[in-house]
């Protein structure tokens, strides 16, 4: 049996008291499993598989869909009040779509317990998302170069470019229309996170939510449906 600290990710109904469940884990990534008996009235399990709560799982089997053998909480359920907790939906949403299965991340794990203490804690969400979003794709190999462009030149602060999935900056002239165009002061304030900029953070969320839909394979997230 395989021993674990995770967090639910989704939980799906399978027949009438069990329940089909995605885990993030600490070591074996992201885990789908069967928990037995689950929704039954009085079942020891009853209420503990709920999203942004610290659990400590064993689970075995050969195939794909392991069985969940053990569950117990390791702390309180995260708190995320409101519309912060669209955001830790969110979350969820995009590491379902974007991390292999059973494939480990720890650094994923340590990145996405960090962010639900800083969507806890921060009124503004958006640079706790943005944050999650590049530590994610950094791990996973994606995160794009956004300090040199397609030439080998460094990227200069009043220059115009595009950016595109899987390619270096491209320069372009001044006053091309484009959605993909971000200024040179743009692409170093998003590489070095620079949030107090609202024009940075604007243009961060609006790269990196190409990005994350181009490694979606354009599937819809249903969170940021949600979102105003």
């Amino acid at each position: 049996m395989n021993l674990d600290r995770a967090y639910l990710l989704h939980a799906y109904p399978y027949k009438e008291t069990s329940a089909l469940v995605k885990l993030l884990t600490e070591n074996h990534g992201v885990v789908t499993a069967i928990a037995r008996g689950v929704k039954r009235q009085g079942a020891p399990w009853r209420g503990l598989l709920q999203p942004f709560h610290l659990l400590h799982v064993g689970f075995g089997g050969r195939g794909d869909v392991k069985t969940l053998h053990q569950l117990e909480a390791l702390s309180i359920r995260m708190h995320l009040p409101g519309s912060i907790l669209v955001s830790g939906l969110y979350l969820n949403e995009i590491l379902l779509n974007l991390l292999p299965i059973g494939e480990s991340h720890s650094e994923v794990f340590t990145l996405y317990e960090k962010t639900l203490v800083n969507l806890s804690v921060e009124s503004d969400p958006e640079p706790a998302l943005r944050v999650f979003e590049m530590g994610l794709l950094h791990s996973l190999g994606y995160l794009p170069h956004l300090l040199q462009d397609v030439t080998g030149e460094a990227i200069e602060e009043h220059a115009l470019y595009t950016v595109y999935p899987e390619q270096l900056p491209e320069r372009i002239m001044i006053g091309m229309p484009t959605i993909s165009a971000f200024s040179g002061k743009e692409l170093i304030g998003i590489a070095s996170q620079n949030w107090q900029d609202i024009e940075v953070k604007k243009a961060a969320k609006r790269l990196l939510r190409n990005w994350i839909a181009f490694y979606c394979k354009g599937k819809p997230l249903k969170s940021r449906e949600l979102f105003c």
